[in-house]
């Protein structure tokens, strides 16, 4: 995995990315699905084996679903449909992904390096290539090309692309080489991570939250057997306190003063870290044919594992707009659509991941109606979670005669995905409007009744679909014909 390809000395590329974590690589399987010439250059010699990111929400089960790996993630997971939150050991809230409107109305709880893992395969087996040890240390311009200075070891390596993405994380360097700054705020308080055995058994089938008076943790369950608990425990400072023993010493410390009635005591370590919070988003996600995705564009609080499946939404999003416009397909103003539809989405998580106003109600809840209005919460918060009702009314490929936002992906694209590889956009069409079609349809045609939260074709003839599965627009037949 260290040998630089001989190719990558010399040759140009239509785009480079910066990091081969989840986000990179599902960007580099997307664009070999469109034929684009690129190649994955990362700093480390080989996957991160601590386990940062677990959960998959449904909108990235369905990205996974289309490109073929969603069966072996599912092997190497814990299915959950439900998140729930303890006050004092009572639960007073829950939020239920069974009743979102999705072909996967579930989480799944997998490590990180195992879904890095799975996407490597994947990658491979497309003849991608990745360049590890390289590190990027400058970024410049000639007429037509992006260079892009690196080393490895101690040989100096040149890279010329078209387009850049930095998939590189929250300290990206393409990032700080694009002159980029992060806009937002940093938490005063250090979360703590445990993993381990624990004396106490939690369930196995869904994630919970103890809330108490003094503080709040997390427990997560892990496909071996093992536990994560994690949280802001007393919302205290860590700065003086290192080291592996001193961090077991104050968690122990810190359980007492919680006074939860659950035992989140460990038998056994595996690990044990501190970290720091950010709730920050790029300036901006694109500078010339320079773009930023995943934890290189926003940082957000771990609630409700929106980081990870966050990034697999940007990249969906720029992989066949990047393709469209390499190809010839569209102009690049095309380009400027990426930003306009992601940030509005990842400054949507970064509030949907402050958890602290909706902690503060459960805490207080007590009456009836307190109550109801908790239930509602839990029931938006299912549906931004799972991140599969985005909209994308704010970008500008929305059609102007449509009555329809731009939602989520219409469900029978699931099993058309391979459709989208070779075509720009898919026209889907009542069956019994078939014969009202003109001979010469500008778009692929396929045909569905289905009827969802979202996408109602008895409201219309068709709807014209994205690569991305998105809804652009509703035909009358006066505007097909």
């Amino acid at each position: 995995m260290l040998e630089m390809p001989e190719a990558a000395k010399n040759k140009t590329y239509q785009v480079l990315i910066v990091g081969a974590g989840p986000t990179g690589l599902l960007l580099g399987i997307l664009l070999k699905k469109y034929n684009i010439s690129y190649l994955i250059i990362d700093k480390l010699s080989s996957i991160a084996t601590t386990a940062r990111a677990v959960m998959l929400h449904s909108g990235s089960l369905e990205i996974f679903d289309s490109i073929g790996i969603l069966d072996k993630v599912i092997g190497k997971s814990i299915e959950s449909k439900y998140i729930s939150f303890y006050f004092n050991n009572y639960r007073k809230a829950i939020i239920d992904f069974s009743k979102i409107d999705s072909s996967h109305p579930f989480y799944l709880l997998i490590k990180q390096p195992d879904i890095e893992r799975i996407l490597l395969e994947k990658y491979l087996s497309l003849n991608g290539e990745i360049s590890r040890g390289v590190n990027l240390y400058a970024i410049k311009y000639n007429d037509e090309y992006i260079l892009s200075d690196a080393n490895r070891l101690e040989e100096s390596v040149l890279f010329e692309s078209e387009y850049l993405v930095g998939c590189d994380g929250a300290s990206s360097k393409v990032r700080s080489l694009a002159g980029i700054e992060m806009v937002g705020e940093t938490l005063d308080f250090n979360y703590i991570l445990a993993e381990g055995y624990t004396q106490e058994t939690f369930s196995m089938h869904e994630s919970s939250m103890y809330i108490s008076d003094k503080g709040l943790l997390s427990v997560i369950p892990l496909p071996d057997g093992t536990m994560r608990i994690a949280g802001p425990c007393n919302f205290e400072s860590l700065r003086t306190i290192d080291g592996v023993d001193e961090l077991k010493s104050y968690y122990e410390s810190a359980l007492a003063k919680l006074n939860m009635q659950k035992n989140m005591r460990f038998i056994k370590y595996t690990q044990i870290s501190k970290y720091t919070v950010h709730q920050k988003i790029a300036g901006s996600f694109r500078k010339g044919n320079i773009f930023l995705a995943g934890d290189a564009a926003h940082l957000h609080a771990p609630a409700g594992g929106q980081a990870m499946n966050t990034g697999f939404q940007d990249v969906w999003n720029l992989a066949w707009k990047l393709s469209f416009v390499i190809s010839g397909k569209e102009d690049k103003n095309m380009l400027d659509t990426y930003e306009k539809e992601r940030m509005p989405i990842a400054n949507d998580v970064i509030q949907t991941a402050n958890f602290f106003d909706f902690i503060s109600k459960i805490r207080a809840s007590e009456t009836l109606n307190e109550m109801q209005d908790l239930d509602e919460i839990c029931k938006s918060l299912a549906r931004k979670i799972s991140q599969n009702y985005m909209d994308y009314k704010t970008g500008s490929l929305n059609g102007k005669k449509s009555h329809y936002q731009i939602m989520t992906k219409f469900p029978m694209l699931k099993t058309e995905h391979q459709e989208f590889d070779s075509c720009s956009y898919i026209f889907v069409c009542r069956p019994d409007c078939r014969s009202l079609l003109p001979e010469n349809m500008k778009w692929k045609t396929v045909f569905s009744d289905i009827s969802t939260d979202n996408v109602d074709l008895k409201k219309s003839i068709g709807l014209l679909i994205r690569p991305d599965g998105y809804i652009i627009e509703n035909f009358s037949l006066e505007s097909i014909g």
